[in-house]
Order: C-alpha cells, then structure tokens, then sequence
C-alpha cells in the first residue's frame, strides 16, 4: 500500500510532461510517446486491485472419459451403467417352497340314459320227479322264479326251499292261488348270507288234485345250487 501515492503522483504528471515535451521541441512533429509511456486509464493500476489469478487451479481436462466413450467399467458403485453396457439378466422367481398343485382330473360323467345291464330273469319250471328236477345256479342275493302247471284252477299252491335231499328247511312255506289254466308262479329272493350250497324246492297242493288223492302225487321238484355273490 505505501506505493500507491507514487504511482498516483507519476500518473499526474505523465500528461504535463507529455505537454513540456511538445511545446519546447523545435521539431514540427512531437515524437511519438512510447507506448510504455502511455496514460491509458486501462493500464493504470486501480485503487481495487484486479483479482488475483485463483488459487484454484482451471478443471483440467478429465482423464475419465466422458460417458459412453469408455469400455470400461466404472469404478464408482454408484455411477449408474451406460445404456449400451447395460445387460438385460432374466431371473427366475425363487422357490416359494409351497407345492404346486395340479388341477384335479375330472373323471367324465356318466351318461345317465346308459344303464347297468340287466341280467336276464332266472326261471324255473319245477318237475314231478326229482331224476327230471332242472337244476339252476343263483347268486347270493339274486332271485329266481318257479313257475308251472298241472293244477286245478283256484286251487292253493305251496312252495318250500330246503338242503338237498334233507328235511331241513331255509324258507318259510309260501302259497298262491292256481290261476284259470292251474298254473302258478312264485318269486324267491336268495338271503346274501345264505350259506353256498345245493337246495331243492317243490311246490304242492294239500289234499290231492281235489279227488281226494295224496298230496305227495301233487310235488314237482327243482334243484338250486346257490354260488357266492
């Protein structure tokens, strides 16, 4: 600061100088001020002096090349990957540790105008000896039909079902009424615990034919054989 009032002082007098020169000079010209000499307000030096060069030195050229330019990777984990380097990765979901279920298979309706076949009725027509008796097989649980003739009309029929060839008895004695022709008919239901085996059944009339004959003449015969279910 304590050279400030020369250079004030010597920027005062420049001009006067200057103006000495010109008038005492017995040359027709004034020579040229040098331009060193000069009173450009420009070059003189400001009560506020110019800023200083900063310390701070200019951002030098970055040796990181600009985005896009560089194959290689950045080192900064948070710098976000240029779109020419940015993979596309598919992942599969993790294992939810839950099973997969299939979808249940559904069996196909049945069509219900289709019906179980239906086995044939199992018939019978008891004969009067037991050489001649037809024999029939039945299922545990199944039925069969007797049915014959030889009767008078109106008269009461009966029916028994025994152990071939003994007096054991498995059915309770069942009656019908002779028709016009003197036929008759009985259905039998075969019990699904019924032991498997040989029956026979026959069919008669108390009190003879209506003559008064004995009621064993009136016997015909048939024999069951009775087969699991």
């Amino acid at each position: 600061m304590t050279k400030l009032p020369y250079v004030l002082a010597l920027a005062a007098t420049a001009p006067l100088l200057a103006g000495c020169v010109t008038t005492s000079g017995t040359a027709p010209e004034a020579a040229p001020v040098p331009a060193t000499r000069s009173s450009s307000a420009t070059a003189a030096p400001s009560a506020t002096p110019a800023p200083a060069e900063s310390a701070t030195p200019a951002p030098a050229e970055s040796a990181t090349p600009a985005p896009g330019v560089s194959d290689s990777p950045s080192s900064d984990p948070m710098q976000a990957p240029t779109p020419e380097h940015t993979a596309t990765v598919a992942t599969t979901p993790a294992d939810s540790g839950t099973p997969v279920t299939e979808p249940p298979v559904t069996e196909p309706l049945a069509d219900p105008t289709t019906e179980a076949p239906v086995e044939p009725p199992i018939v019978v027509t008891p004969d009067p000896t037991w050489e001649e008796a037809p024999r029939i097989t039945v299922r545990q649980g199944s039925s069969f039909t007797a049915t014959g003739s030889g009767y008078q009309a109106g008269q009461e029929v009966f029916l028994n079902m025994g152990v071939y060839q003994t007096d054991s008895m498995v059915l309770e004695e069942q009656s019908v009424i002779a028709d016009a022709t003197g036929g008759y008919s009985f259905t039998i239901t075969i019990g699904p615990d019924l032991p498997p085996q040989t029956y026979g059944v026959f069919t008669m009339v108390r009190g003879g034919a209506g003559s008064g004959a004995d009621y064993e003449a009136t016997k015909q015969f048939a024999i069951i054989e009775v087969v699991p279910a």
